[in-house]
């Protein structure tokens, strides 16, 4: 025990503390790892109460709610580049069905089998969709980049700036497609180059609106 010890301490002189030092740095190294290891978990707690806040994750209730669905697979994850939601035929979801994450519009039903649904993001590399300037009223066709992103070219003199909020003209009430992130112009352009992205990270959403129009659009197929 504690004699035992210390007469092992005593034997060893001055050399102890090449023994001893080694096991405290090693005490002090893992409760600063506990330390970071509760910041990280209180970090993600804090994070996870934002997205349920934001409508990314849906509450969980004793009834199922056809025109909510969940997503199973990221466009960044899938070949065709779509979301495939939990929802499909049986649920009376059917082509042309718009989708929306809360007010944020989010893209078409392009494609339904009889469990599950492939929705093409408004942002889609090479999609178009149409939108509102809130401010003005003025409508545009906006063309997808990809993660989130939308882009059109305006003529020099359209009065459109930064942080401007632009709405889908295809929903029957007033749904976001995002804000104006950036204008490019210069003096030789006679055009403005704006860059419009959604208020959400496309990767992170989970739950999904789907309001079933008995007006079907015509909707692309890419």
């Amino acid at each position: 025990g504690a004699r035992r010890l210390h007469a092992l301490l005593w034997k060893a002189g001055d050399g102890w503390r090449e023994v001893i030092a080694p096991v405290f740095a090693s005490s002090k190294h893992l409760r600063r790892e506990k330390e970071q290891l509760l910041e990280r978990i209180n970090f993600l707690h804090h994070q996870n109460a934002i997205l349920r806040q934001t409508s990314l994750v849906t509450p969980v209730t004793d009834t199922i709610d056809p025109s909510v669905a969940h997503v199973l697979v990221q466009p960044h994850m899938a070949a065709h580049r779509r979301y495939i939601i939990d929802r499909g035929a049986r649920d009376g979801v059917s082509e042309g069905d718009r989708v929306f994450v809360g007010d944020i519009a989010l893209g078409h039903v392009v494609h339904v089998s009889e469990k599950t649904s492939q929705v093409l993001p408004l942002f889609a590399s090479n999609n178009t969709a149409r939108a509102v300037h809130a401010a003005t009223g003025e409508s545009f066709v906006l063309e997808g980049r990809g993660g989130g992103v939308l882009y059109v070219e305006v003529p020099r003199a359209t009065e459109i700036f930064e942080n401007d909020v632009m709405n889908w003209q295809e929903s029957r009430g007033t749904a976001l497609v995002g804000y104006v992130a950036g204008v490019e112009v210069s003096e030789r352009d006679a055009v403005k180059k704006v860059h419009i992205t959604m208020p959400v990270n496309p990767r992170t959403v989970q739950w999904v609106q789907i309001e079933v129009s008995s007006d079907k659009l015509q909707v692309p197929r890419g």
